[in-house]
């Protein structure tokens, strides 16, 4: 339902250069994205990047990435990184730097992939998760003792998991 609302602000050609366009393309990319319609959430993250301000193209690239991930289009993923990675030494949004570093973990590209998920703030709607993978990531690198905590801290916080992805992250 809030794809078909959201729908309707961006088909509006009275909304094109308003703030509220840019959002609903960010929330319409999302809800396809949530419901697994990458080919049409990726249409509008990409006119979110071509149209939007900086933190506006920051969370539509992290979600891009996301969705190259899930479709494992590696081609598509190298493209929008390429676009990331100069946000990255900006000001980088939370989302992004979660999206690749997920990308880089994949890649068993480690330590960038620690570094970039240990940038993410703990209070972030995507914490929780940021801290499960540099624990994981611990792990792999048979640092346990470092691992250990950020996984304790994940189990005293189990009343704060809101979503199922971070439910599944206290699991």
């Amino acid at each position: 339902r809030a794809a078909m609302v959201l729908l309707d602000v961006v088909e509006n050609p009275q909304a094109r250069g308003l703030p509220a366009y840019r959002e609903a393309l960010y929330y319409l990319g999302d809800a396809l994205f949530r419901i697994r319609n990458f080919r049409g959430a990726a249409g509008y993250l990409e006119e979110l990047v071509r149209v939007g301000t900086g933190a506006d193209r920051q969370q539509a690239l992290g979600r891009l990435v996301e969705i190259a991930l899930v479709t494992h289009n590696r081609a598509a993923a190298e493209r929008h990184l390429s676009r990331a990675e100069s946000l990255l030494n900006q000001a980088p949004e939370p989302g992004l730097l979660y999206a690749v570093g997920k990308y880089r973990y994949q890649l068993d590209q480690l330590d960038e992939a620690i570094r970039l998920f240990d940038l993410v703030p703990a209070q972030h709607a995507l914490g929780m998760r940021a801290r499960y993978f540099a624990a994981v990531v611990r792990v792999r690198r048979g640092q346990l003792a470092q691992a250990e905590p950020l996984f304790q801290d994940l189990v005293q916080k189990a009343d704060q998991a809101k979503e199922a992805a971070d439910k599944r992250v206290v699991d």
